[in-house]
């Protein structure tokens, strides 16, 4: 099963969640009222995922993922649920490599779906084997292929169009993104990604924004509906999903 901590401040709310994700025979949840609770559940369980809010009393959620990225070999993924939407909060969450961030009102059925597609598209270890978020099917590592032609299949499975620019634009970052997980998008990934193509740093901003849009309408478009998904991470989602379902070999 896949083992998931909820820390959240309201546990009516929480409890109905819960209840629902254990519903679906794949999930074990445990509830923690504070971040500091939920801290010391995954120091002694390290689920695999750990859903989130904020604002929550003697420890928050920024403090909590905080000290979870600060844990040796344990990268969970991490799915924060807030009401708190502004451009402080989210440049602040994508230093931690989020997995995804729901704006609140969210209904307990969008945050199920949620959880299953984050399953799905960054997988799980249990028992030392990625699973989906079937529970049944292992997915299979595609091999042999390099980074540009894995970038440009992920692309294309979004449904996106390789001959927009857009398309050329988003595909060089999520390379640079790749290849160099620390860089930042403001100061390092827009900036190379213009001068590479001759073009402005806000045309590659807004090139990434299309993508995700036109990601929402593709035929993957469900991984992005109902969610306030940022450049940074759609790129990381994307590195993920090639490092988990592709064997990258170099260029010949």
């Amino acid at each position: 099963m896949i083992s998931i901590v909820v820390a959240a401040e309201s546990e009516n709310s929480a409890n109905l969640l819960i209840q629902r994700l254990n519903k679906e025979n794949k999930y074990k949840t445990t509830y923690a009222k504070n971040g500091l609770e939920a801290l010391e559940i995954i120091n002694s369980s390290y689920p695999d995922m750990i859903i989130t809010g904020i604002g929550m009393p003697v420890m928050n959620g920024i403090t909590l993922i905080t000290r979870v990225r600060e844990i040796e070999n344990y990268n969970p993924i991490i799915y924060v649920i807030t009401g708190f939407s502004n451009d402080n909060t989210i440049r602040i969450l994508s230093q931690f490599n989020i997995n995804l961030l729901s704006v609140k009102p969210v209904d307990v059925e969008t945050v199920i779906r949620s959880v299953d597609r984050l399953v799905l598209i960054f997988g799980v270890q249990d028992n030392n084997n990625a699973i989906d978020a079937n529970m049944d099917n292992k997915n299979e590592i595609k091999n042999s292929y390099t980074l540009e032609d894995a970038i440009e299949e992920a692309l294309t499975d979004l449904g996106l169009k390789s001959y927009l620019i857009s398309f050329k634009l988003t595909k060089e970052a999520i390379r640079l993104v790749y290849s160099f997980p620390d860089a930042t998008v403001t100061n390092d990934i827009y900036p190379s990604v213009a001068k590479a193509f001759n073009t402005t740093e806000s045309a590659v901003e807004n090139a990434i924004r299309y993508s995700i849009k036109k990601g929402r309408e593709g035929v993957r478009g469900d991984l992005f509906i109902h969610e306030k998904i940022g450049n940074l991470f759609f790129l990381q989602g994307i590195c993920d999903h090639i490092r988990m379902n592709y064997k990258i070999v170099e260029k010949m």
